[in-house]
């Protein structure tokens, strides 16, 4: 029946992955089939986070952080399964995103203080030219995020720009009447989103730039952002109220229940940073260790098995995959490191 998905023998709702219809999650949020497990850490670790995944959903991307002689260092982490591995980089970074290829894409501060970006790809550790920040990468290497562009008079303002490739020079997006801005997000057809003066803004594969739909009741001065975009369906907002648009009909509306939405896979399910995933207008409250913690989800895998992201128990950052509705195949429990410090 068309509309209509209801969960597995295994309790899973799988999302309608070539439908813009979205799967009703409510089937599930009274079911105990969504796991929370620990996650590996490196032996030292004192603190961890999750911060992207491979588009698939798997791996996932971030960082762990160690005690040193001098102070606190940062590692570049990457979680597979069980299987946990840190990536040396030059000084301490953070990383941004990850593309199906593995190519990660990140910053760190230069000898001046100065925000750089990187990429990790199978030709090493790289700068990627100029100064100014990373926030995605798509399957074509392309690059957005935003550099500190200069001023006639004054500090530098925050330009959305791409990088062509790892090694090209950066290019600056156009912006609507001319405002501040960043780019935040790309999807592989080379869709950008982000952000120009108070408005979400989208830039097609042919670089034109286009004001998302802002909804009646929001006022125009209230400043708004697009964070994701996958498929047809952007996600965003601002001031508590998480917007989720679909770029085929042009609607666009709140995500009830949320508060502020990270991501959103290709079939409009939604996860939020206070711990809690929608999708068919449901809400399902992720689980935890109890009450001495609160989550932070990040990602949202494509089939909605896995998400990441961290949680802060006893005031220790640590990542969080969560699994819903998966109680019969252990690759895809959710983990977390305990960190009771």
């Amino acid at each position: 029946m068309q509309g209509m998905s209801t969960c597995d023998e295994d309790g899973y709702v799988p999302p309608l992955a070539h439908s813009h219809r979205v799967p009703d999650a409510a089937a599930c949020s009274s079911r105990p089939g969504v796991l929370l497990a620990a996650f590996p850490v490196p032996q030292g670790t004192a603190g961890a986070g999750v911060s992207a995944s491979a588009p698939g959903g798997t791996p996932l991307l971030g960082s762990t952080t160690r005690h040193t002689g001098t102070g606190v260092e940062a590692d570049i982490t990457l979680w597979d399964g069980d299987r946990v591995n840190t990536i040396d980089i030059p000084g301490s970074g953070t990383a941004a995103d990850m593309n199906a290829a593995g190519v990660v894409v990140g910053t760190k501060e230069d000898a001046e203080n100065d925000i750089v970006s990187w990429v990790l790809d199978s030709a090493g550790f790289h700068l990627v030219p100029g100064k100014g920040q990373a926030n995605a990468i798509n399957s074509e290497g392309r690059i957005v995020g935003y550099p500190d562009g200069p001023t006639g008079s004054g500090p530098p303002v925050q330009v959305p720009v791409t990088w062509p490739s790892a090694s090209a020079e950066p290019v600056d997006l156009p912006r609507p009447g001319d405002r501040v801005g960043e780019a935040r997000d790309i999807a592989d057809d080379g869709t950008i989103v982000g952000a120009v003066g108070p408005d979400a803004v989208l830039w097609r594969p042919d670089g034109t730039a286009h004001v998302l739909p802002r909804p009646a009741d929001v006022p125009p001065e209230v400043e708004l952002e697009a964070v994701r975009v996958n498929g047809p369906w952007v996600v965003g907002g601002g001031y508590g109220r998480p917007l989720l648009s679909n770029l085929d009909t042009g609607a666009v509306g709140p995500v009830p229940g949320l508060h502020t939405a990270t991501d959103v896979n290709a079939a409009g399910w939604v996860v939020d940073q206070r711990g809690a995933l929608v999708a068919g207008g449901s809400v399902v409250e992720l689980p935890g260790f109890g009450d001495d913690h609160a989550r932070y989800p990040r990602t949202v895998s494509a089939d909605g098995r896995t998400i990441g992201g961290m949680a802060q128990f006893r005031g220790n950052p640590s990542p969080a995959p969560n699994a819903p509705c998966d109680r019969s195949a252990p690759e895809h429990r959710g983990l977390m490191p305990m960190n009771a410090g």
